[in-house]
């Protein structure tokens, strides 16, 4: 996906030396597009067609349709506001920042052909780099003052669906995307930049689609969300992290909803 959103679906380089709204809204598109198809496909499988009933989910609770808690007393339309509207727009200018620093001349794009140990070892520095930062902040946001103001929101979420992901305070979707800014500094080639973009921004709809397994022609199993973070939104305190980097063994949080295995 990173190469083709690159070639075919993001301004080319001379447009990005300026910013300016006009590509800068190009973006937002393809990112807002690629949200609603990635999130509302797995809804639509998952909760409107209920094809797999209740086997695989994470709860046996459905997702909300009348609570005060969410905007429109309707969970999913919360959801999507918070994900579409500050969160899209959050993550196409920390991206579209990205892409001027290259195309302004502030970094030299490394040439993948002549350098493929390199973008080979940045792919895998993506994924580490992003849950390492995820894991920073999410513990800043679990800080009382920063939870009760901001990280509450996303916490309403107790049960989770694909748009809840994203569901976010502006304030939270302004210290997640940041991950972005490692290119700034560190020169990577602009598929890099799109993979780490991608990464932040469609993920959450599968981590937090609220079913285990995704099942197709009754055999195919794509595996989606996991037990680990949906222990987290039940009990806040556990499960800060990702199991890609085990950081909440390191420090004493992680849990896997069975007696006695909390880290002291």
């Amino acid at each position: 996906m990173a190469f083709v959103c690159w070639y075919f679906l993001t301004p080319d380089l001379a447009t990005m030396s300026v910013l300016q709204p006009g590509w800068i809204g190009l973006i937002w598109l393809r990112n807002a597009t690629l949200l609603c198809l990635f999130a509302s496909t797995l809804y639509w499988w998952l909760y409107i067609r209920r094809a797999h009933g209740r086997e695989y989910k994470l709860h046996k609770q459905w997702l909300a349709t009348d609570s005060k808690k969410f905007l429109w007393r309707n969970q999913v339309s919360d959801n999507m506001f918070w994900s579409l509207v500050p969160g899209v727009t959050i993550w196409s200018l920390f991206e579209s920042v990205t892409h001027w620093v290259y195309a302004s001349g502030k970094l030299a794009i490394p040439d993948p052909g002549y350098q493929p140990v390199y973008f080979t070892a940045m792919v895998w520095i993506v994924f580490f780099w992003n849950t390492i930062h995820f894991y920073c902040i999410h513990r800043l946001l679990h800080w009382q003052p920063m939870c009760k103001y901001f990280h509450e929101l996303h916490h309403r979420n107790i049960y989770i669906g694909p748009w809840s992901g994203l569901s976010m305070h502006p304030v939270e979707h302004v210290l997640y995307f940041p991950s972005l800014a490692l290119w700034w500094l560190v020169p990577v080639h602009p598929v890099i930049i799109l993979l780490t973009a991608l990464v932040l921004g469609l993920a959450p709809t599968i981590t937090h689609a609220g079913f285990e397994q995704l099942v197709l022609n009754g055999s195919r199993r794509v595996y989606l969300s996991d037990w680990f973070h949906q222990l987290h939104h039940q009990y806040f305190t556990v499960n800060y992290g990702n199991v890609i980097t085990p950081l909440d063994k390191v420090f004493g949080s992680w849990h896997n909803g069975t007696s006695g295995t909390l880290a002291p």
